[in-house]
């Protein structure tokens, strides 16, 4: 039996209905996750991380991340240009502010003095706990453990120096 006119309009209609709703249920979503974002902003986590095997013993960073996953950070970082993957001794859920008071404490052991957004540190493990109890008014949670570096076979490295020539043919690697 054929739809007459009325029918017909009627189920046209009746569609559009569905997909301005369906249109409204991804607006609604997306007003959500905006929501959602807003009210987190200044939430993240402060993360301790070292890497013995690129940068030696006794140098930490002090980062901060507003990633959900934090480790993915840390991942990416260990990926960038460093031969290990970094050990992680701290990762708590903090508001970023308090994440970045841990910096000025620390100034007097900055590595790198030219760019303050490098938050590479020397000192200990301790050290640096006591600097996040104090910001954070609370204990953290550390790990002194540096478990990447413990597979490294501590060998002595060679010592070499390196020439530079203008002319490609004459560069070199004289060990010594």
């Amino acid at each position: 039996m054929a739809k007459t006119g009325a029918e017909a309009d009627r189920a046209l209609l009746e569609a559009e209905i569905a997909a301005i709703r369906e249109r409204i249920g991804e607006v609604e979503a997306k007003r959500r996750d905006v929501d959602y974002r807003a009210q987190n902003a200044s939430a993240g986590y402060v993360y301790v991380i070292s890497n013995v095997g690129a940068f030696g013993e006794g140098v930490f960073k002090i980062g901060v991340t507003r990633r959900l996953e934090p480790l993915d950070r840390i991942d990416e970082l260990g990926d960038a240009s460093v031969p290990f993957d970094f050990d992680v001794h701290a990762l708590q859920r903090r508001r970023i502010r308090a994440g970045t008071r841990a910096a000025p404490a620390l100034r007097g052991s900055r590595l790198n003095l030219v760019n303050g957004r490098k938050e590479f540190f020397r000192g200990t493990i301790e050290g640096i706990e006591a600097v996040l109890r104090e910001v954070f008014g609370k204990p953290v949670e550390v790990n002194r453990l540096a478990e990447v570096a413990a597979g490294l076979g501590r060998r002595p490295m060679p010592r070499t120096s390196f020439r530079f020539s203008t002319d490609p043919r004459e560069r070199e690697l004289q060990s010594f």
